[in-house]
């Protein structure tokens, strides 16, 4: 699951689609409802990212996760510019593995001449990865304690931490 976790983490989420807007003369309601799929595609990709970091946390020490986590979100600004830009799907990463591997090598090859690439990338993973630290201090921002700050057997927010509990 750990891997279909990371390859579709952005993929689904409408975020950036206003430039291209299948709704002509789109009303309010057509906006609300695309922008609240949008949020919607983000809190899931977030919880994904959750379970992610808490999996990766049983094996691997804080720092070196929280560096995986920024070059994950990198790498989604990166898938961001691919499908929005150049047009990019997932489903061809198998079906045109050629083509699409010549536009990633290009653009890692040649940096220079592909300013906007980063940019797009740098900015958007950058906003995630913001998003993302905020939503996780949200509950020290209300007042409501960390997980890992409870000590063995008090029950919190996000449930008991005992491990022998009913």
């Amino acid at each position: 699951m750990l891997p279909c976790d990371l390859v579709f983490l952005f993929a689904q989420c409408p975020l950036s689609d206003n430039g291209h807007d299948p709704f002509s003369g789109a009303t309010s309601v057509d906006e609300i409802i695309v922008y609240s799929a949008a949020w919607n595609g983000v809190l899931m990709a977030y919880a994904s990212i959750m379970r992610v970091e808490r999996w990766l946390l049983t094996r691997y020490a804080t720092r070196p996760v929280n560096i995986s986590l920024v070059g994950i979100f990198l790498l989604t600004g990166f898938g961001v510019y691919l499908g929005r830009y150049l047009r990019w799907n997932t489903w061809d990463i198998l079906v045109h593995p050629l083509a699409l591997g010549k536009d990633i090598g290009v653009r890692v090859l040649f940096p220079s001449r592909y300013k906007q690439t980063w940019a797009v990338s740098l900015l958007f993973g950058g906003l995630m990865t913001a998003g993302y630290v905020m939503l996780k201090q949200l509950p020290l921002l209300v007042g409501i304690p960390s997980p890992r700050n409870q000590t063995q057997g008090q029950s919190t927010v996000w449930g008991s931490r005992r491990k022998n509990s009913p």
